[in-house]
This record gives C-alpha cells, structure tokens and sequence, in this order.
C-alpha cells in the first residue's frame, strides 16, 4: 500500500514538472507575438532615412543662416560704400579749399591774380554767341543793297530788324544767318538743313514744325535723328521768320528773291 501511495506521488510530480514546461512555453510564445521579429535590413533602412531627414533638416537650417548672413553683408557693404562716399566726398571738398588757399599763399599776388581774371561759364557762352553784325561786315561784306529782298520794306529797315532779332536768337541760329547771307551775297554753299526748308517750301508752298520734322526725319538720302530734327527744325523756322520767307500760317510768300534764287540755282544744277 505504501508503495502504490510513493508511485502515485512520483506520477503527480512528473505531471507538474510537464505542466510547468507547457506553461513555459507558452509564456515564451506569447513574448514572441507580442515583440514581432524586425530584419537587419529594415533596421538599417530606418536608420538612413532618420539620419537623411536629420541632415536635410540640417543643411536647410544653415541654408537659411547663410542667406540671412548673406543679405545682412550686402546691407552693410551698400552702408559702408554709402559712408565712404560721403566721407570722400567731405574730404575732397577740404582739401580743395586747402589746395586752394596753400596755392594762394605760395604763388602770391600773381597766382591771384589769376584765379581773378578766370572767365565764368556765363561769360564763355556769351563771347561763342556770334555778333552778326561784325561778322557779315567783316567776311560777308553785305552792303545796303543785298538786304533789299523784302518787298514794301526798305532795305536798312530789313537789316536793322533782322540785326535786332539775332541778339535774341540762340547762337547756332545765328550762325543759319550768317551762312545764309553768305550764300545770298557771296553764292556760297547754303547750310543743308537750311536747303531741305527751301525744297519742302517749293513743293509744298507751306510749311510747318510738324512737316519740317518729318522731312528731316525721312530725308531721302540721309535722315537725321529725332534730336537732330528737332534741333535743326528750331532753328530753321526762326531763321525763315526772320528772313520773311513764310506768313503767320507758314505759306511761301511769293516771288521772294532768296526762294527765287534757290529754284533757279535748282534748275540750273
């Protein structure tokens, strides 16, 4: 009896010991499930795409450091050249006055003297204005006569209004004057802005700011810039003005002897 009663003990003991390591391994199956198996690979790849997000986040951070050091730097080099402009600028008016006055006091009386007598800007422009008058009796030698080309004016009476407006007149319409002349009296060659006025006057008998222009402007042969055409056509339509060639409305006035000269000079050519 006592040893049916140790076998039955040793049956339940190995039981327990098998029941044990059923629930070992379950326990080891359920660690299993719950913790799935990640590869090396996957890992790795984990790894580079964090790192390659970690650099790009990274490198643009540094990008926009860069940019804003960058514009910082064109601000201040735009406020430094401002700066040294300025002060370039203060230091080169001093040393002038400096220049100046060491020059005064070296040279002496006779260096001011000098810097005295120096012609203004002013004062250059007005002797380039021609007198016209000292020039056509000089070098053209009109005489009475040959301002006798407006009919029912007397021919002093032409010359002394024509003189009066050319003190008033700019220096290079002036100078129309005086080439016009120069051809009326002494056949020289006529100015030819002066000429393209008086083929556009005999083939249209009017004449205008707007047609002179444009003459000029689609002149067959050469034309001119529009600075040129506008420049020239001031010029031009003062100078016929003053010589009577045109009325108020810029028609010919007939049988004016310049315009008749210039036909016959036309057809003689």
């Amino acid at each position: 009896m006592a040893n049916a009663t140790a076998q039955i003990s040793e049956i339940d003991a190995i039981f327990s010991e098998v029941d044990a390591l059923d629930a070992l391994d379950e326990l080891d199956f359920e660690t299993e499930e719950s913790a799935p198996v990640v590869e090396e690979e996957e890992i790795l790849e984990a790894a580079q795409e964090e790192l390659t997000a970690e650099e790009i986040a990274e490198a643009e951070e540094v990008t926009e450091e860069a940019e804003s050091e960058v514009e910082v730097s064109i601000d201040e080099v735009e406020k430094e050249l401002k700066t040294a402009e300025r002060e370039a600028r203060l230091e080169q008016a001093t040393l002038s006055e400096e220049e100046a006055e060491a020059t005064k006091m070296s040279i002496g009386k006779e260096a001011t003297k000098k810097l005295t007598k120096r012609p203004s800007v002013a004062a250059n422009a007005s002797k380039e204005a021609i007198n016209v008058a000292d020039v056509l009796d000089a070098k053209v030698a009109a005489s009475d006569a040959h301002w006798g080309f407006i009919a029912g004016e007397e021919a002093e009476a032409t010359k002394a209004r024509i003189l009066s407006a050319c003190d008033t007149i700019p220096k290079k319409t002036r100078e129309k004057v005086v080439n016009l002349m120069d051809w009326w009296v002494r056949g020289h060659s006529l100015s030819v802005y002066t000429s393209i006025a008086f083929s556009l006057l005999v083939e249209e008998g009017v004449i205008s700011s707007a047609s002179l222009r444009n003459r000029y402007l689609s002149n067959p042969g050469k034309s001119y810039t529009m600075g040129t055409a506008n420049a020239q056509t001031g010029q031009v339509m003062k100078l016929l003005t003053v010589f009577g060639m045109i009325d108020s409305d810029g028609e010919v006035v007939s049988d004016h002897p310049m315009i008749e000269r210039f036909i016959d000079l036309k057809k003689a050519a």
